[in-house]
Formats: structure tokens, C-alpha cells, sequence
């Protein structure tokens, strides 16, 4: 069997425990692992087609066509993440593809052709910095019982403490918020712990925030039942890529998405990048280039718009050398998820 972009056959082994590639290397059962031919070293996996891909994960992305809009810094520029020689075994597994500032599975991309990272759950960031603050005011409960603190000084702490409950708050629903407030150093703790109880669960935050729902906190805006959930589960961050592997052409397009809000969902994209690199070695890539005068690649593209949706279609380019110029046609480009036509 081939193993698509690098010019190795790999053989299956009659006990079925995996594939002997070349001389001295091996895949595992599932046409997982590492090779080298030439000047490239090579992570091996076996797609859903059943077939076997390699992809360099040795050097930086090369020969890529990069385009990135203006809010996307130039470290952001893809790469493969590098192999380390003492830890066999570990990066054939976790090779990342990083871009957009994550770092994406090459699992997940060679053998589904997609993969996608997400970035912290809000409701539980917004709880954890409420954990934190309701424990300030514990303290300042023991302190005011104590007698180490005037009630003056207490009440204007409380206040101070009360008002980054609104900016976490806030954080989930924008706007300006706030909570039903109490100074009484005999109610306070319990005035944060029903806030809190309030983040803890989807039923709970759900009868925090419905209008009729038995729990609802002051300061908290109303919800219809079918955003509630949308809320609870929002992450602060989205990213999506999509990968195609053809032959030695690996290509592929990424989109990133922010929120500073649960509520609202995400907008536009807040980056998208296209991007594709060779497995082909550089000698090979010399001699064929200056045999032939010009280089093609037909078939698959990938592309991201600036409303963070992914695109499939096919594309013919033709690059000649001798007469310096480049011809391409992108055709049937339609969305990954409806396949509506880009517009």
C-alpha cells in the first residue's frame, strides 16, 4: 500500500500487529507512526478511506500560500510542531498543526479532515472568579466580627467586592449589571453563595435567569427558556480547521471566533487563514520543476470567509517558469456544513 506524499510503499504484516515500511521501520495497526525518506521524516496515518497519509512534521510549513487578514499577527503564520528525538513514540501521536494561534490535531485532520479547539467554558470562568471573590468577603466578614475593621471601612470593601460580582456578571450578559446588593455583614455570605448556586448548574442558572423562574436573582437578565442552555454552554472561543491532502499537497483553511459576552454568540470571524505546504522533498521538487518548466496541481482547495464558514471546492493551477506567469480557476466552492455556494 502507498503511503500518500512520500514515496514509500508500507506492507502488511500477516499477524495483522501493524505494516513494515522500507528498511528497519514499521507502522502500528492502525497505520500509525513515524518514517523517513530522503530529507523528510514523515508522521504517518491511516484516513477514513482507509488509505495512508504522511505529512513532514520536521520543518516549518514551506512553499505555503499564506492569507491572512489584517487582524492575524505574522506569528501566526502555520506550522507543524517539531519531533523530539527523546520522546519516540509521543509526537507521532500528537502532532499539532499550529495556526491562528492553536494548535490543532493532525489526528484529527488526517483521519476526519477536521478538528477543532475550543477555549474555556464562561459561565465557569465567570463562577471560579466568583468562588474567589465571595472568599474575600469571608474574610472580611471574620475580620468586621472581630472587630478588625470599622463598619464604614467594611461596607466600602463589600461594595468594592460586590462590584467585580457585576463585571463577571456582566461577562455573560454585557451591559451594565447589578446585583441585588446587602452590606449586612450577617447576610453578605449568603447574598454570594445564592449567586453562585445560581452558576453552578444549567437548571439552576436557567431558574436564575427566566422571569418566572423560582430563583430569579435581581440584576440578572431575562432569558427565554431556549437561550438559557445556549448561555450556559458558551465557550469564550471557537476555532475550526479543515485539512485536504492530495498526492504530496497538503492544503488546508482555518477560522477563529470570539465572544466577550455568552449571550450574544459569536459574529464574523475574528481570523481566518488559508494555507498549504508540500510533503515532496527539495531536490525532487527541483528536478521535476526544471525538467518540465512548469508545476500543476487539480483537485481539491479549501477557503474560509470572513464570517468564520469554511469552504470546499476544486481548483486547477498551472504555474509556468519558462513564460513567468501563474493560472488558476476555483469552481463548485460550497460551505463544509450546508453546502451553499460561496457568495
Amino acid at each position: 500500500m502507498d503511503i500518500g506524499g512520500t514515496g514509500l510503499q508500507a506492507m502488511a504484516r500477516e499477524d495483522g500487529t501493524g505494516y513494515t515500511v522500507g528498511e528497519g521501520m514499521s507502522l502500528d495497526a492502525d497505520g500509525m507512526g513515524e518514517v523517513t525518506e530522503g530529507d523528510g521524516t514523515f508522521r504517518v496515518m491511516k484516513g477514513e478511506d482507509g488509505m495512508l497519509m504522511g505529512t513532514r512534521y520536521d520543518m516549518d510549513i514551506v512553499g505555503a500560500v499564506m492569507k491572512m487578514d489584517t487582524t492575524a499577527p505574522p506569528r501566526d503564520a502555520p506550522t507543524l510542531s517539531s519531533d523530539d528525538r527523546k520522546t519516540a513514540g509521543v509526537n507521532e501521536k500528537n502532532t499539532m498543526l499550529k495556526a491562528l494561534g492553536e494548535d490543532f490535531s493532525m489526528g484529527d485532520l488526517l483521519g476526519g479532515g477536521a478538528a477543532t479547539v475550543t477555549g474555556d467554558n464562561m459561565v465557569a470562568t465567570a463562577r471560579d472568579e466568583m468562588v474567589k471573590i465571595r472568599n474575600r468577603v469571608i474574610g472580611l466578614v471574620d475580620l468586621r466580627n472581630d472587630d478588625g475593621i470599622n463598619n464604614t471601612d467594611f461596607e466600602t470593601q463589600i461594595g468594592l467586592q460586590w462590584a467585580a460580582a457585576d463585571r463577571q456578571i456582566e461577562t455573560l450578559f454585557g451591559g451594565d449589571r447589578q446585583l441585588e446588593r446587602t452590606v449586612s455583614a450577617s447576610r453578605v455570605v449568603d447574598a454570594f453563595n445564592r449567586v453562585l448556586d445560581a452558576l453552578s448548574s444549567e437548571e439552576a442558572f436557567a431558574a436564575a435567569t427566566l422571569a418566572d423562574g423560582p430563583d430569579q436573582l435581581d440584576g440578572f437578565i431575562t432569558r427565554t427558556a431556549a437561550n438559557v442552555g445556549a448561555t450556559f454552554n458558551r465557550n469564550k472561543s471557537t476555532a475550526t480547521a479543515r485539512l485536504g491532502a492530495i498526492g504530496s499537497t497538503r492544503f488546508g483553511a482555518a477560522v477563529y471566533n470570539e465572544t466577550d459576552k455568552a449571550q450574544s454568540g459569536f459574529g464574523d470571524a475574528e481570523r481566518a487563514q488559508a494555507f498549504a505546504w508540500s510533503t515532496m522533498q527539495q531536490v525532487r521538487r527541483a528536478s521535476d520543476v526544471q525538467a518540465s518548466g512548469t508545476a500543476t496541481y487539480a483537485g481539491q482547495t479549501l477557503a474560509a470567509d470572513e464570517k468564520g464558514n469554511l469552504y470546499s471546492g476544486t481548483i486547477d493551477v498551472t504555474v509556468s517558469f519558462t513564460r513567468m506567469n501563474v493560472n488558476g480557476l476555483v469552481t463548485e466552492l460550497a460551505r463544509a456544513d450546508t453546502q451553499a455556494p460561496w457568495t
